[in-house]
């Protein structure tokens, strides 16, 4: 009953530090330590008749504040809530707009008060002034509420050493009754692990479904959507747009689209393959590890704020991750059983880690270099055949990746000439850097991480027994960094590519705090003895989970309800609220799908009508009067793309009223001024207005301006 009781208490621990973050993102506006449009925020003054949020930036500070409101009545006002400036003080338009957005999806989200109506003895009778008279007669003294549950769980870890040590201290002179029960834990742990297993894999699920419907903000979510949606033949053969992703997850995708094509429908793949992951790297991590220090190691990949991002989107990553997990447990079972049911798992799972992602080559040669040590007995000889079989199978692939690598050095030349149009024109440094940055959540993190992960690197490699799943993991993390980072220089890379070695620097990482394993112990050495051994190890583990969780909290809001990104969403509803037949013209090119996805009744169908332009143009669409039609194509991109998007413009609005989608993350000033001068502006939507919408009439003889 007491490991019960144990159990219980420690999986609400877990879920205290795993689910606080979706309550405050779930339940409140913006979260400390949040950035919207350049202005981070410092702190929050709660009141029970208004909440005052303090940005700053480059050494200034503003302030706004939320309030109860009866009915709309101005261009930041609910029909619970008014956001205005705090007293004294004037932050600029942009953040107003910022925030202003947020507490439009928050009311509409069905979220609690945030404030209660404001009374005032002034008026006749003790009636309430309206609300724009009240809006300037707030107390000026600020008051503080209680907590609320809702407020994001900031995760201070000064209580959390003054508890240790105060259990130390508490403990003193009870030295065998601590040993007592920290054995009857480990001895739970050795037989019954699963049940810690899911309780951390629950909270992960919460994390991850909490929000899912969130609309898309980036055109490769909707890409991959209409990319999963064509005919499972047209996927096998590869033919889409799409040379960087392989077809299993395409084909996967096609049939979770039976179910729908919604937002949340076709981000759940990812998210049950981040979970299975955990649960092989948990599996992965027994072998080396105690089921302890094994649950820290899944523990910190579900709090991994670039992992749960990454599940949380419709895209192959998580699927990869999994797949490079499993293959690994497979081929250390076929090394220590060759059997042909072990090597023919470990075949196929090779097998479809290549039409899963590309980069499932840099897994596969660590997987053959593990096999030129350990696998050149004759009993395991078998499964270098299995290698074999799945490299055979795997060719249709690499071929595929031959022809990206040389395809892609044309587009690292626009994206060199357009750095700031096309991505793609990063150093090795950078590349590095930037995955350092996903990997741990501050410089600090990421210092003692590395320096706790060539400990249990060193460790793992002192065993034979452990040999193979550190020599694995190690191979995987050195060889990828090394031949990613040289190729950046050549080829477009990005550095969550790399973030499917994420698993294997955190295994190394506990491997470091953790001490030996049970099963290189003295056999009656105890648990008292391994706390006095391993301390500033369990100390270590204790900053990293803090760590971890602290920034999971404070970036929960940009996670699960990001207020500074372009409402595609909201543009397509404006587009839609006037009927078919519709023209719609975006500019640049990529913008084609996630315009199709919110601005079209039937998106599926019309994106089978999609082809790109002969005459030099983007991609055009055309179904039963509904045409979509954009303008500059990246990959032809030269010294005057400028003027050219004019003249297809002009071709485009011939004879037909059009709307013009314009972004300004993708700057184009000659159409920009075009637009404001011979268009009416519909509205702007997103992080200070970054996403314009243009109602421009037929134009039969529009004609480009002259350079």
């Amino acid at each position: 009953m007491h490991l019960l009781r144990l159990w219980a208490a420690t999986a609400a621990a877990l879920w205290v530090v795993l689910l606080s973050p979706v309550a405050a993102a779930a339940t409140d506006l913006v979260a400390e330590g949040e950035t919207m449009v350049g202005w981070r925020l410092e702190r929050v003054e709660r009141h029970p008749e208004y909440v005052r949020y303090f940005f700053t930036r480059a050494g200034d500070t503003t302030g706004l504040e939320v309030g109860a409101s009866e009915a709309p009545t101005g261009p930041w006002t609910t029909g619970r809530h008014r956001l205005m400036p705090a007293p004294g003080q004037n932050p600029p338009a942009a953040l107003l707009q910022a925030l202003g957005d947020r507490l439009h999806h928050y009311d509409a989200a069905g979220g609690p008060p945030l404030a209660g109506r404001k009374r005032h003895a002034g008026g006749p009778g003790g009636t309430n002034p309206p609300d724009q008279e009240a809006s300037w007669t707030i107390p000026g003294v600020p008051g503080q509420a209680p907590w609320p549950l809702w407020q994001p769980y900031p995760l201070p870890l000064w209580p959390v050493w003054c508890v240790l040590l105060g259990a130390l201290w508490a403990t003193r002179g009870r030295w065998k009754r601590l040993e007592s029960a920290l054995g009857r834990l480990t001895e739970h742990l050795k037989g019954h692990p699963w049940p810690w297993v899911a309780a951390i894999v629950v909270g992960m699920a919460a994390l991850r479904l909490v929000h899912l419907d969130t609309p898309f903000s980036i055109d490769a979510m909707t890409q991959r959507v209409f990319f999963g949606s064509i005919d499972p033949s047209a996927i096998l053969a590869h033919d889409y747009h799409d040379q960087r992703h392989p077809q299993l997850f395409y084909l996967i995708l096609h049939g979770v689209q039976w179910l729908g094509h919604d937002e949340a429908i076709v981000r759940l793949p990812a998210v049950v393959f981040s979970l299975a992951a955990a649960v092989v790297l948990f599996r992965l991590a027994q072998r080396v590890l105690d089921p302890g220090p094994a649950l820290v190691v899944t523990l910190l990949l579900g709090l991994n704020v670039a992992f749960l991002s990454h599940s949380r989107e419709v895209g192959d990553l998580t699927l990869f991750t999994l797949l490079a997990l499993l293959s690994t447990l497979l081929l250390v079972r076929a090394l220590s059983r060759p059997k042909p049911w072990a090597i023919g798992a470990f075949a196929l799972v090779e097998g479809a880690m290549f039409y899963a992602y590309y980069l499932a080559i840099l897994v596969a040669l660590a997987h053959g270099v593990a096999l030129l040590i350990h696998g050149r007995s004759r009993r395991r000889r078998p499964v270098a055949w299995g290698l074999a079989l799945a490299l055979v199978v795997a060719l249709p692939s690499l071929r595929r990746l031959y022809q990206l690598a040389f395809a892609d050095r044309d587009m690292r030349g626009v994206a060199e000439a357009f750095p700031t149009h096309v991505w793609g024109e990063r150093s090795s440094i950078e590349l590095l850097a930037q995955l350092g940055g996903l990997i741990a959540p501050s410089m600090e993190a990421l210092v003692v991480v590395v320096a706790v992960a060539l400990v249990g690197a060193f460790r793992l490699a002192d065993r034979p027994w452990r040999s193979v799943v550190g020599l694995v993991a190690g191979l995987t993390i050195v060889i990828s960094t090394t031949v990613v980072g040289a190729a950046v220089v050549l080829v477009r890379l990005k550095p969550y590519y790399l973030l499917f070695i994420l698993p294997w620097v955190l295994l190394f990482a506990v491997a470091g705090c953790a001490g030996r394993s049970q099963k290189d112990r003295a056999p009656n050495s105890g648990s008292i003895g391994m706390l006095r051994r391993d301390g500033l190890g369990v100390a270590v583990l204790a900053y990293l989970v803090g760590a971890y969780a602290t920034d999971l909290s404070q970036r929960a809001g940009a996670i699960f309800e990001p207020s500074n990104r372009p409402r595609f969403d909201d543009l397509g509803e404006a587009i839609k609220r006037h009927g078919s037949p519709t023209v719609v013209i975006a500019d640049p090119n990529y913008l084609h799908t996630i315009v199709l996805y919110y601005a079209f009744a039937d998106p599926l169908a019309l994106y089978r009508s999609c082809h790109i332009d002969d005459a030099g143009g983007g991609t055009q669409c055309h179904r039963s009067g509904d045409h979509l039609i954009t303008l500059t194509l990246l990959p032809q991109m030269r010294d005057g793309w400028e003027q050219q998007s004019l003249t297809l413009l002009a071709a485009a609005q011939r004879g037909r009223p059009s709307w013009v989608v314009y972004t300004d993350r993708f700057e184009n000033l000659p159409l920009l001024t075009r637009l404001q001068a011979g268009c009416e502006l519909n509205g702007t939507f997103g992080d200070a207005g970054a996403l314009r919408l243009f109602r421009c009439p037929a134009s039969p003889s529009a004609q480009p301006e002259p350079q």
